[in-house]
């Protein structure tokens, strides 16, 4: 789970406060992004697009286009060079055509949830559909050896029937085929209303750090867009080790002395 951080980090070496201090750093931007093509994150690549929501093209033209180039050098890379990136397209050629786990999940989910007014609302409770959370209770994930079996917890059912579909109709045992998704979870937990809540809250927080023009909220901002696809794939969502390292670099470009709205030390001080 170190991977997508460090494709951020790679981000945010490129976004230096000038144009020209950013194609200073240029080498070791490239070598954060090749990490993810080492650990064999395709996820990872195929989401870093998103990245780019995060430019404003009024902080600079060169500092914007820097990243862009980046990012597109690494598609090109997957698709065209790198062995595993047929298997990548593949699996998107199978989605678009509807034979994709993912979306035969997401379709089940949605059946389950339609049937029942309040589960539509409010979702069918915590760790019930198939967030990592519901996963955790069952088998798949659950270790013999786990403390959480102390608990004696009760199999997630749709986790499992969901599973089952996703993986008949797609073919396939990958994780993108699968019906863990931290998305499809939260809409299936909480309902309507908690994911509204939940795109809310990671709206909010991306567009405040949008505004901001320090390295760090490029970073973060770019960040969340990346988090906000990869949940739709996978478990990413509930993955601490990606989600707290945006939290805490949020946290610091939100945090930044002078930054817009917020008042100087200096002036808070009584006269």
């Amino acid at each position: 789970m170190r991977t997508p951080w460090r494709a951020i980090g790679a981000i945010w070496a490129l976004k230096g406060r000038s144009g020209a201090f950013a194609l200073r750093r240029l080498p070791l931007a490239a070598g954060m992004l090749v990490v993810p093509f080492l650990a064999d994150a395709k996820q990872v690549i195929l989401a870093l697009p998103a990245a780019l929501l995060a430019t404003n093209w009024r902080h600079g033209w060169l500092r914007s286009l820097i990243p862009v180039g980046m990012i597109a050098a690494a598609l090109v890379s997957l698709v065209f060079l790198y062995p595993a990136g047929r298997y990548a397209i593949g699996y998107l050629h199978q989605t678009r055509e509807g034979d994709g786990g993912k979306t035969q999940a997401a379709a089940l989910v949605w059946t389950d949830l339609r049937a029942d007014p309040t589960a539509l609302a409010f979702g069918r409770g915590p760790a019930e559909t198939v967030s990592r959370a519901a996963f955790l209770t069952t088998d798949l994930l659950q270790g013999e050896q786990s403390p959480l079996r102390i608990f004696d917890l009760r199999p997630a059912r749709i986790a499992l029937a969901v599973q089952e579909d996703a993986l008949a109709r797609s073919g396939g045992g990958t994780s993108f085929n699968g019906a863990l998704s931290s998305a499809l979870g939260v809409l299936g937990d909480l309902g309507l209303v908690g994911a509204a809540v939940y795109v809310t809250l990671v709206g909010s927080l991306f567009f405040s750090l949008r505004r901001l023009t320090s390295p760090e909220a490029f970073a973060a901002a770019a960040g969340w867009a990346v988090f906000a696809v990869l949940g739709l794939v996978f478990d990413w969502w509930e993955q601490p080790p990606f989600s707290l390292f945006l939290a805490v670099l949020s946290g610091l470009a939100l945090s930044e002395p002078g930054r817009p709205g917020q008042r100087s030390s200096a002036a808070r001080v009584p006269r």
